[in-house]
């Protein structure tokens, strides 16, 4: 077979992942039929998915790994859903102001919102996420507090209960925050040690953003993080199904739907 040329890689891969989260397992056969390309790119696919720890390599094709995508490497975190997380990162900034205090979450989705915050100077933003001390620390408008801690190699940030401890002693205009799930009107995480963190974060901030793509609502993680309606805003993309919605509307708290271009 031909491999259509419809997608590059990434986003294969991303379908690919997708397909064996909701199914389980998959043989290479059926994810070749599925996508549309040789079994040779498929097995290739299916090698790289198992690298970055998101399926199982099984004789003859690939297996979801327990917690699937929530423990799968920043590397591919940072490459799918790019137009939602750029979405979602626009209208994070036009939340943004100049002269107010910040709370930056880790994680990928707000990857794109970091580099702009520049447009938004003077500005306090406060983070424990490595990427954004790095991109931030070159911004002369920006004063930057580094948040300390224990390093988190899954999540290139830092936390624990020096994180936990320093947080407290801040304040914050504005909080986004980012969880592994969106499920039963809960906002999840995967990660137990993680939790105590962005809790404190939720309390040092006078108001609180949830942003989630669509691929976290109806999930389910591990750990129970907080209610919705603790959150004065959902944002969330287009691409979220209406049941999932639904169940977060329901709650009372206002829900902001972006449009992906």
């Amino acid at each position: 077979m031909v491999d259509a040329p419809r997608t590059s890689v990434s986003t294969r891969q991303q379908e690919m992942a997708q397909l064996v989260i909701a199914e389980g397992q998959l043989s290479i056969a059926e994810l070749a039929e599925r996508l549309k390309v040789s079994q040779m790119t498929a097995y290739r696919d299916a090698d790289r998915l198992a690298e970055l720890g998101i399926v199982h390599r099984v004789r003859g094709g690939i297996t979801a790994q327990p917690s699937s995508i929530f423990e799968s490497s920043l590397e591919y975190r940072s490459h799918v859903f790019r137009a939602e997380k750029a979405a979602l990162s626009d209208a994070c900034l036009r939340m943004v102001e100049p002269g107010m205090s910040l709370i930056i979450d880790d994680g990928t989705t707000l990857l794109p919102l970091i580099s702009r915050l520049h447009e938004r100077a003077p500005l306090t933003v406060m983070t424990t996420f490595l990427p954004a001390i790095t991109e931030l620390s070159q911004v002369r408008d920006i004063n930057l507090v580094g948040i300390g801690g224990s390093y988190r190699r899954h999540y290139d940030s830092l936390g624990g209960l020096l994180a936990t401890d320093m947080i407290g002693q801040l304040r914050a205009d504005l909080l986004f925050l980012c969880p592994s799930a969106i499920s039963d009107g809960l906002a999840l995480h995967q990660e137990e040690d993680m939790v105590a963190t962005k809790r404190a974060m939720m309390t040092s901030s006078a108001r609180r953003v949830l942003v989630a793509d669509h691929s976290k609502l109806g999930r389910r993680a591990t750990h129970r993080l907080a209610p919705v309606e603790d959150f004065e805003l959902v944002l969330t993309d287009d691409g979220a199904d209406d049941q999932a919605l639904t169940h977060v509307m329901d709650r009372g708290v206002q829900v902001t739907v972006v449009p992906v271009p």
